[in-house]
């Protein structure tokens, strides 16, 4: 579930984009796309709305459980909701749209319960527009168990910490510039606030494009 501290998170690579390269997304469309995926009860949603920029955007809610959904409905913030598991959603999308049109891809707290981050970075970059941004949060591993050349491990918690290392090394492979990769905190645990990553990727134009 999206903890409250995530939204200031995402919203501060979101942003910072706007203001220092002036554009709130795709800079040759005045609406952008926005997916919110694993969006919980929507508090992303909600952090986005209140953000001021020159660019319009709607916002696709994604989530595997109906009853975060419920919620988030009730918050009467997204344009769209759609009741899917994320990964089969980002297939499904960019095999019917061959044309890459969506602007930005949210995903806060969600990646600390995927291990291996290639596949689902994958997905969300084949349905991205040329200098679409993925926007995401971590656990950092440097302050868990596992350290070191591990690009990621399981803790204690139950939750993945993942390696700067290691999202910038996938993000090599899949053609994404690291715009920005910030230390925040995206939950606390017991009242003890938990170490973590705000990233900001960008999609680079490919031969084709």
């Amino acid at each position: 579930m999206i903890s409250a501290a995530s939204g200031p998170c995402i919203c501060s690579c979101y942003t910072a984009l706007a203001e220092e390269e002036g554009r709130a997304a795709s800079p040759s469309r005045s609406a952008a796309e926005v997916l919110d995926l694993g969006a919980g009860t929507g508090l992303v949603c909600e952090a986005l709305r209140n953000i001021s920029t020159p660019t319009r955007f709607s916002i696709t809610a994604v989530d595997v459980s109906a009853k975060m959904l419920a919620k988030a409905r009730a918050r009467a913030c997204y344009d769209d909701i759609e009741h899917r598991d994320i990964l089969a959603y980002l297939q499904d999308r960019a095999a019917a749209i061959p044309v890459h049109r969506v602007d930005v891809i949210v995903l806060a707290d969600v990646l600390v319960y995927f291990g291996e981050l290639r596949t689902v970075l994958g997905a969300c970059s084949a349905l991205l527009a040329e200098g679409g941004l993925v926007v995401f949060t971590v656990e950092d591993l440097l302050q868990s168990e596992g350290a070191g050349s591990v690009p990621f491990a399981l803790q204690r918690s139950g939750r993945f910490g993942h390696s700067r290392s290691y999202i910038e090394e996938v993000a090599a492979e899949l053609g994404l510039a690291v715009w920005r990769l910030q230390e925040c905190v995206p939950r606390t645990d017991s009242g003890v606030a938990v170490r973590g990553l705000a990233v900001g990727l960008t999609r680079l134009p490919t031969a084709s494009e």
